[in-house]
């Protein structure tokens, strides 16, 4: 029930479910993924499958199944060592799938050596490396903005701008798409996206440096994090003392990204940028389009 109500989608069990027409059921498991992955893949079914054996429905998709198959293999290290699961392995391995690399450590069992499964971050890159080019953006490069941007009045005080990257992260990665995806981000609590390229940045002008770097081969913009408009005009090297007169900040304008990009975007490369507004006047929501730039207001 809990991967049901997670997935929307049935959980298969038995090969001969009760109350259901399922002659076929197998070979339709087999057909409708672009991937299949096992994990954990125990000693069993990887033996199992590497001898075209079918006791289960698992191995009777795997064994009918022309897609791809990704193992991530989890044993006691004593199975994992075994000559005979190493020959299934390679034999999986001579006819195409793709096994993850296990991980040594302290097992269950309390034993310790090679064995255990790869890391679900590390099973998801490989997850996102075999599914490129399955999506309408195959090919494509995509850059993605997320984050805010700090700029320093002096060493321990600074002017945080804008959220935490949410808003930013979940265009990072256009993984479903297809694209190779670079995420440039300001500071954020929130973790890297495995499988894409990160750039951290933490003021505007950095941002701007790696935007346009970034940029230079790129098909799409997404410009989702927030620069500064301003910046302070001058920034002390060390500490400003407190004192009961208080304290004027001249601020300077900030480089503007969206506009420096704008002037080198070529005819082919498609610029979006949103703009946050707290007025709305004659109805703020619009949105204006210059050839493949598109610019959002809300």
């Amino acid at each position: 029930m809990t991967f049901e109500s997670l997935t929307d989608h049935e959980v298969a069990v038995e090969m001969f479910p009760q109350n259901r027409f399922a002659a076929t059921h197998h070979i339709l498991l087999a057909t409708w993924p672009d991937l299949i992955v096992v994990a954990p893949a125990t000693a069993d079914v990887i033996a199992q499958v590497a001898n075209g054996l079918c006791p289960s429905l698992l191995s009777t998709v795997l064994c009918a199944t022309k897609k791809k198959i990704l193992w991530a293999p989890s044993m006691n290290e004593g199975m994992y060592t075994n000559p005979a699961v190493q020959k299934n392995i390679e034999i999986l391995r001579a006819i195409g799938h793709v096994i993850a690399e296990v991980g040594v450590g302290e097992m269950a069992c309390k034993s310790y050596g090679p064995g255990r499964m790869a890391e679900p971050e590390e099973i998801f890159d490989l997850i996102v490396g075999q599914l490129r080019g399955h999506g309408p953006l195959n090919g494509k490069k995509v850059v993605v903005t997320a984050g805010p941007c700090r700029e320093a009045l002096d060493p321990v005080r600074l002017f945080p701008i804008g959220r935490p990257g949410r808003w930013g992260l979940p265009w990072r990665s256009r993984r479903k798409s297809g694209a190779e995806t670079l995420l440039i981000t300001g500071p954020t609590a929130l973790s890297d996206p495995p499988g894409i390229e990160v750039v951290r940045v933490e003021t505007t002008a950095q941002m701007a440096a790696a935007v346009e770097g970034g940029f230079a081969g790129a098909d799409y913009l997404v410009m989702a994090a927030a620069p500064a408009d301003f910046r302070p005009a001058e920034t002390s090297p060390h500490k400003i003392k407190k004192n009961d007169k208080g304290l004027t900040v001249h601020l300077t304008p900030a480089i503007d990204i969206l506009k420096k990009i704008s002037a080198i975007r070529a005819d082919s490369q498609v610029v979006v940028g949103f703009s946050l507004e707290t007025e709305m006047k004659s109805k703020m929501r619009k949105r204006s389009c210059r050839r493949s730039g598109l610019t959002i207001s809300w």
